[in-house]
């Protein structure tokens, strides 16, 4: 078997409790059903980010303001005590000074717009965002966001705290007011919707150009190119599959990805799989060594061959997230999250629980309520609590409280 996730350190002592002040709002106990039938428990909150309350959804008559959220999409973060959340489709970050615990919370500060009232795309600047998803940062401090529809990625050499704070370095594009949407190399981009960083590297999830970019470092100059390409054989094509048939070397719209710095994780959400890299990879067009989602690597199809919704095959999974004992996969049009204790070894591997449905086979849009989802499209794993971009219903849910996973035995 390989490794359960405990690779991964916990976060401080410190984070946790600054993260306790929500214990004392509304709770709602929730069962994550799993196949064992013990009903690991968790709890969600009942205040939400963007709506009055954990019952209402649909953009809201006074949007954009402070506390609003347009279609939320791409993985959150939680740095220096402070929560960003990607407002896609307001063209925004918003920056709120801890993890909301009152009811319809407001943003302190935002970035990509002049003012918290603001929601309008623009023409490319520095200081200004179109339909941006992903925001990441390293240990030391460098803060990237995926520009989505700007074709690009923005790096920061120290978090931003607002739109005065410019960032200083851009790839896929030559400069600040560039924003061609392009495969000439691997310095250009195509909706990239996702990135990860350490002090190493800085991994891009290049979706509409179907492949992954890996920089061995931190790029420091505008429009450079990446070190190495995955899902495709070189830097200058871009077909969904390589133009042919799903393998473990192509991909088809990958929308995330998630390192430890050894393991690679990429959701593929086109051929509705995750795929598993073992080792981070050296070289172009390496193939995965293991799917989630699929039976083989040969398989691409939405909830498998009959389309029904199940325990172990995907429907478009766009958002990972990934903790000491589980990994968390957004399966966006199953409307829920479902959830492995630890990395399979084999493909195929069946879900452990699930979120935001009764059971396994359940894969439509539930009523408006606490811990439903419609279109779940973003993830953030802190302390012991599970941020979810709740797209379809306009909103940021919080659930905390998780138990540990079951023995195996």
């Amino acid at each position: 078997m390989k490794p359960c996730i405990h690779r991964i350190s916990a976060l401080p002592a410190l984070v946790a409790l600054l993260l306790a002040g929500c214990g004392d709002v509304g709770l709602v106990e929730i069962p994550l059903w799993d196949l064992e039938e013990d009903e690991e428990q968790a709890t969600v909150s009942e205040v939400v980010i963007g709506q009055p309350d954990a019952t209402s959804s649909g953009p809201r008559a006074e949007n954009p303001a402070a506390n609003t959220l347009n279609a939320p999409r791409g993985n959150m973060l939680w740095h220096d005590s402070q929560l960003f959340i990607p407002d896609t489709l307001n063209h925004r970050v918003l920056i709120f000074n801890g993890i909301p615990n009152t009811p319809d919370p407001e943003a302190n500060a935002v970035l990509g717009q002049p003012d918290l009232d603001s929601g309008a795309p623009d023409s490319p600047q520095a200081d200004n965002l179109f339909r941006p998803r992903t925001v990441a940062a390293s240990n030391d401090n460098v803060f990237v966001i995926a520009d989505t529809e700007n074709h690009r990625v923005l790096i920061w050499d120290e978090p931003p705290q607002s739109q005065s704070d410019t960032p200083d370095t851009v790839l896929g594009q030559p400069d600040f007011q560039s924003a061609v949407d392009a495969c000439t190399g691997g310095d250009t981009m195509r909706d990239p919707t996702s990135v990860w960083l350490d002090g190493n590297r800085l991994i891009v999830a290049d979706s509409g150009n179907h492949r992954v970019l890996i920089w061995d470092g931190i790029p420091d100059t505008n429009g450079a190119a990446a070190d190495l390409v995955l899902g495709q054989e070189d830097a200058v094509n871009c077909f969904p599959n390589r133009g042919d048939v799903v393998e473990a070397d192509t991909l088809n719209n990958p929308t995330d990805i998630w390192s430890d710095g050894t393991v690679l994780l990429v959701a593929d959400s086109g051929n509705h799989r995750v795929l598993i890299w073992d080792t981070l990879p050296n070289t172009t067009g390496s193939a995965a060594d293991t799917v989630i989602g699929q039976a083989d690597m040969q398989s691409g199809l939405a909830n498998g061959p009959d389309g029904l919704t199940s325990d172990s095959e995907l429907n478009n999974p766009r958002y990972l997230a990934v903790s000491d004992t589980r990994i968390f996969i957004a399966d966006s049009n199953n409307a829920r999250i479902v959830i492995l204790y630890e990395l399979p070894d084999s493909n195929g591997a069946s879900f452990d629980s699930v979120m935001g449905q009764p059971d396994f086979e359940t894969g439509t849009v539930r009523p408006v309520e606490a811990g439903n989802f419609s279109n779940p499209s973003g993830l953030l794993w802190t302390g012991n609590r599970l941020l979810v971009a709740d797209q379809g219903f306009y909103r940021v849910q919080i659930f905390q409280n998780f138990q540990d996973p079951p023995d195996d035995d």
